[in-house]
């Protein structure tokens, strides 16, 4: 009786080794597959992949510099044996910070560059092409267009207007007159020509703008030419070279003063009786030397002019109406030390283009409210 017992002990040890190897065979090691390796994938590319495997997925989005979509991450890991049916987690990039892109179109190359920079971006490639209806130096195009919400690092290419130039042939000289020095060169060079800088001393323009350009504004030139740009400087300002006022003292001869007052003292013929009126000679001198003192009169003048007028310069005021279900009130105001005012007050509808030329002094702040909204402010300076 007692191997009977032994028997049936070990008969039912083999059956429950059978089941427990049975059951683990068909639920357990019969159903593991290496888990597939999705990072750098898209994201609807990852999941189509996991899915497939049999196997649930979860997606998390995370900040990254990577293109926004793509998997960052995946748990568990690549080539980890995993049951069928397990959930497994993607880390998936929402993409880095975005912010919105400028529009640029229509303003000087050297102004939109650093109305990118200002907004966080960089220029890219700068394509020049001739266009007569617009001002050398004016820029046609981006990419990308805006308005548009795009990652910091991009980069915007411009399209810039070459004036009526051609490609290797003339080039029409850029309108800098008003402009601050650095401002008038990068304008100068954008348009292929070279810059060489005289200064003149003047009380009636700020130091820094310019006065003057030779050639003059429009003329045309072959590219690579050289501008000289006529400089305003502080009267006192002794450290630069001083440049001619106007052509007529570029071309008018020096005065010989000698000569002038010799034959203002010339004597008397021999044998000639004395004339009483021998102080004439110097009257007559007295007289040519009067025009002295009326030159330092004009000097108070424009000094009181740069006072009371200062110079007035344009704010291109560009917006692009997002999309509406019905037109809106559309109001754009400038502030400048002038006051306050309103340029432009009109119902606009969805994705209208507003170009407005706004004049300031200084500086200059521009605010356009949208239906009564608040929706964009810019500063402006020279």
């Amino acid at each position: 009786m007692k191997w009977i017992r032994w028997t049936m002990l070990l008969l039912v040890l083999v059956i429950a080794g059978s089941a427990a190897a049975a059951f683990y065979f068909v639920f357990m090691g019969g159903r593991t597959i290496p888990m597939p390796a999705v990072e750098g994938m898209m994201s609807a590319q990852a999941v189509e992949t996991i899915q497939k495997a049999g196997l649930l997925v979860r997606i998390d989005q995370v900040t990254s510099q990577l293109p926004s979509g793509t998997v960052v991450s995946q748990w568990p890991g690549a080539s980890e044996k995993v049951a069928r049916g397990r959930l497994v987690i993607l880390k998936v990039s929402r993409g880095g910070e975005k912010k919105p892109l400028p529009d640029v179109r229509g303003m000087e190359f050297n102004e939109a560059k650093a109305k990118l920079a200002e907004a966080g971006f960089q220029v890219g490639d700068v394509l020049r092409l001739a266009d007569p209806q617009k001002p050398a130096g004016s820029v046609l195009a981006q990419s990308p267009a805006a308005p548009a919400m795009v990652p910091l690092d991009t980069r915007v290419d411009l399209l810039v207007s070459r004036g009526t130039g051609a490609e290797g042939g003339p080039v029409a000289v850029p309108d800098v007159v008003g402009k601050q020095e650095a401002a008038a060169r990068s304008l100068v060079e954008a348009v292929g020509l070279g810059v060489e800088v005289r200064y003149l001393a003047s009380q009636a323009t700020a130091p820094g703008i310019v006065v003057s350009t030779v050639p003059r504004t429009g003329a045309q030139v072959p590219a690579g030419s050289r501008i000289a740009l006529t400089v305003a400087t502080a009267p006192n300002d002794q450290a630069k070279p001083p440049a001619p006022s106007t052509e007529e003292d570029l071309e008018a001869p020096p005065r010989n003063k000698a000569a002038e007052t010799k034959q203002e003292v010339a004597p008397e013929p021999t044998g000639a009786a004395p004339r009483k009126a021998t102080p004439e000679p110097e009257q007559k001198a007295t007289a040519a030397q009067a025009p002295a003192p009326k030159m330092e009169a004009p000097v108070a003048s424009p000094q009181a002019a740069v006072k009371t007028e200062e110079p007035r310069h344009t704010a291109k005021v560009r917006y692009q109406v997002p999309p509406l279900s019905r037109p809106l009130p559309l109001k754009i105001e400038v502030v400048d030390p002038e006051g306050t005012r309103t340029v432009l007050e009109r119902e606009v509808k969805g994705g209208e283009s507003i170009a407005v030329n706004v004049p300031y002094v200084r500086e200059a702040a521009v605010t356009v409210y949208l239906g009564g909204e608040f929706v964009w402010q810019d500063r402006y300076r020279p």
